[in-house]
């Protein structure tokens, strides 16, 4: 996953008050936290 992404959902994690995601598509998971 490339980092601008990651650092985007962190933000916006964070704005939100959530500690952890699950993010899935159909040709991958990614568990991020």
């Amino acid at each position: 996953m490339r980092p601008e992404i990651v650092a985007k959902q962190v933000k916006a994690m964070q704005a939100a008050g959530l500690d952890a995601m699950i993010s899935c598509s159909p040709e991958n998971f990614a568990y991020l936290t």
